[in-house]
């Protein structure tokens, strides 16, 4: 009889632990078989199928300003440059107006939104998959990866993105899809500006093969295709913004 109440008390102790760990489990995001598992992954974020818009144009809540956008291969770009103000931002020798003609000019490591220490080392790989959170680009919008540029290029051509006017001599563009590619120039580390009229240059979100330098796309006169170039994190390009990764 002793034994018979023992075994019935042990197996009444091991269902109720059993039934404690299931609900445990479910309230466990490492647990697969949770509601609320939440599984970790290394795949590029998924681009969003269609922004907010009205009527083609996008409107930053930060400072008040509308920008043009226009949708290219399936993708949505803004259609000029970013012009929103931070403590490192520049404009083209110093002179507001041409804040108003090319937008600003941002370091890389302002236009990803990260620490300037990044400046000169290598960031954590993880970052790649917070930029849509750091960006200086409106929310729900962000810097291009590599592979947006080259597709948007290699679809539309650079002369269907130059500008139809601001270029040097006779290199002005066709502008065949409104995304309107003014020759900026850049900023360089020392302060120093350079190639307006000449190139219209654009950060990706990507390093460069040095810990100091980032990955540029640049549209330019007397090239019939765009470069990709390593340029100093501390140099200033523009920025022009995709929606978007979540």
């Amino acid at each position: 009889m002793e034994t018979r109440r023992f075994f019935i008390l042990l197996t009444t102790i091991y269902a109720v632990t059993l039934a404690a760990c299931s609900e445990l489990d479910r309230d466990n995001p490492n647990d697969p078989d949770s509601s609320d598992y939440k599984p970790v992954t290394n795949e590029q974020p998924v681009q969003a199928s269609k922004p907010t818009l009205t009527d083609g144009m996008l409107f930053d809540e930060r400072d008040g300003r509308s920008y043009k956008v226009v949708k290219i291969n399936d993708s949505y770009w803004m259609a000029e440059n970013l012009k929103y103000e931070t403590s490192s931002s520049y404009c083209y020798n110093d002179d507001p107006i041409n804040c108003e003609k090319y937008g600003k000019l941002y370091p890389w490591t302002v236009a990803l939104g990260i620490s300037s220490k990044y400046n000169s080392e290598r960031i954590p790989y993880s970052y790649y998959y917070d930029y849509a959170e750091t960006s200086i680009c409106p929310e729900g919008w962000v810097v291009p990866y590599r592979g947006d540029w080259e597709s948007l290029i290699n679809y539309a051509k650079s002369d269907g993105l130059k500008s139809s006017f601001g270029w040097k001599r006779d290199y002005n563009g066709k502008d065949s899809y409104g995304f309107s590619a003014l020759p900026g120039g850049r900023r360089l580390w020392d302060g120093s500006y350079e190639k307006e009229t000449e190139a219209a240059m654009f950060w990706t979100n990507a390093e460069g093969d040095s810990p100091s330098m980032a990955r540029s796309v640049s549209i330019n006169v007397g090239y019939s295709s765009y470069l990709e170039t390593d340029v100093y994190k501390e140099s200033a390009l523009s920025v022009r913004c995709i929606w978007g990764y979540k």
